[in-house]
């Protein structure tokens, strides 16, 4: 796998050396749906995921130490691919591969490696810009993020793991302190097949632990299901196959008064600080929350569709 980025022009844009990428990439020619996968059922086995899906506007963290020698990504702890490495075919086995029936599989072992402020591994695509730094856009547009998934557990303990988050941006500027840039929201499913959600009620907060959504939405693990987050023009919804969940108020409390299918921002968040002023990129993945010691046992996220759509314009944080 390289760990630099290419120092010649490719098919997919100019690189820079310090891996930054110079031009926008192409999408693939045969991605019919920009941003998405090509039309359900023609997901190949025998190519990488970055000919089945567009993966122009990702990044993709891996739960393995980052090599020394990636000069382009030394702000990190684990290993950071960048999209110009997805959209060029490359795979990392066993960590992000071609299922056999054609979706994108991320698995990662309860042994692997950790973000600085994590206790727990994660295979985990990252929203970026062509530029491959961080998105970033508000939550006073139309933001959305529609994924088509399935979730093996393997032998993992009863746990839980995050196959959505919404994260503050690296420019955003309403979080500050040691907490700067916290998920803003994370989207958990459960070895039991339920739906659960955190959310960081202020910049400067702690997230607390996962909430189930009210009525319960169930999928059965190692089904197929289509999750939607959407933050769009001051309101917050998730679905599960066409079902709108029921978020608790006040947000994150342990014992709710009430529940919405749609959170009001920042009106619903309380007092903690919260402003449109805010800015956020989109996560997808695997981000198990359970750790170990083997270096086999370990849960699979598999990926058959990814559309992250905006109406307005992602920015540059630097």
């Amino acid at each position: 796998m390289p760990t630099s980025p290419p120092t010649t022009a490719s098919p997919s844009g100019v690189y820079c050396a310090d891996g930054c990428l110079a031009a926008a990439v192409t999408p693939n020619p045969s991605d019919a749906y920009p941003g998405s996968q090509n039309p359900p059922g023609t997901l190949s086995p025998s190519v990488p995921p970055g000919t089945n899906f567009n993966l122009t506007d990702w990044a993709i963290q891996l739960p393995i130490p980052n090599p020394s020698s990636n000069t382009g990504d030394t702000g990190n702890t684990v290993d950071e691919e960048a999209n110009w490495w997805l959209v060029d075919g490359n795979t990392y086995a066993p960590y992000y591969t071609t299922a056999a029936d054609g979706g994108m599989a991320l698995w990662d072992p309860e042994s692997g490696s950790t973000t600085s402020g994590s206790d727990y591994p994660r295979t985990e695509l990252r929203e970026v810009n062509a530029q491959d730094f961080d998105a970033s856009w508000p939550w006073t547009g139309t933001n959305t993020l529609t994924v088509t998934e399935s979730v093996n557990f393997g032998t993992v303990p009863s746990t839980h793991v995050c196959i959505i988050q919404a994260h503050v941006a690296e420019d955003d500027p309403v979080s500050t302190g040691s907490n700067k840039n916290p998920p803003f929201v994370e989207i958990f499913y459960t070895s039991t097949g339920e739906f659960e959600y955190g959310v960081y009620p202020g910049p400067s907060g702690t997230e607390g632990s996962p909430h189930p959504f009210s009525p319960a939405i169930t999928v059965t693990p190692g089904t197929k299901f289509q999750a939607v987050l959407s933050m769009s023009n001051g309101a917050m919804t998730f679905t599960v196959n066409g079902t709108q969940a029921g978020w608790g108020l006040p947000i994150n409390s342990d014992s709710p008064t009430s529940y919405v299918t749609s959170v009001a921002l920042p009106t619903d968040l309380g007092s903690g600080g919260w402003t449109s002023a805010a800015q956020f990129y989109f996560k997808a993945g695997n981000y198990d929350q359970y750790s170990g010691s083997s270096t086999t046992t370990g849960m699979t996220v598999e990926i058959y569709q990814l559309i992250a759509a905006h109406s307005g314009a992602i920015t540059v944080p630097f």
